[in-house]
Parts: structure tokens; sequence; C-alpha cells
């Protein structure tokens, strides 16, 4: 999904900030929020949370790095509500 970001932005060449542009286009293509929502409210670590959404843990942590401060506080509500 990351080398089907570049061909999406037409990357020629390779440089940090393309990398990162196409993991982010790819991470946003593998997780839905909902299922962020879901898998957080249902597993402890984040491991079991990108294992339960069947990404690697770095995209989960990139697709995370993109969220607003009100997404990231709804994961955090959900993370809660399991322990509660």
């Amino acid at each position: 999904m990351h080398e089907l970001g570049h061909a999406h932005y037409g990357h020629v060449g390779v440089t940090g900030k393309q990398e990162a542009l196409a993991n982010r286009w790819a991470a946003h293509r593998l997780i839905d929020f909902e299922m962020v929502l879901e898998a957080a409210a249902a597993e402890q670590a984040s491991v079991a949370v990108a294992a339960s959404l069947g990404v690697l843990p770095s995209v989960l942590q990139t697709y995370l790095q993109t969220l607003t401060k009100a997404q990231l506080q709804r994961v955090r509500t959900a993370a809660l509500r399991r322990v509660a």
C-alpha cells in the first residue's frame, strides 16, 4: 500500500518527505477510524490493536499521528471504556 501511495502522488526518487507522505496515504487506506475505536475498546496494548486491524504497529502509529486532538480523545475514551 505504501508503494501505491508513491504512485498516487507521482513520486520520482525518494525523499524523507515523500516516504512520510506515502506512509500516511497508506495508513488511511488500511485503517478505518470506527474500527480503531472498536479495537481500542477491546484490546489493551497498541500492538494488539494493530493486530486486530490487520496492520503493523508502525502503520497504526502513523495513522494515529495524523488524527486531530478530538479524534485522539475519542480513541482514549474508547480505551478507557474497556478499563471501566
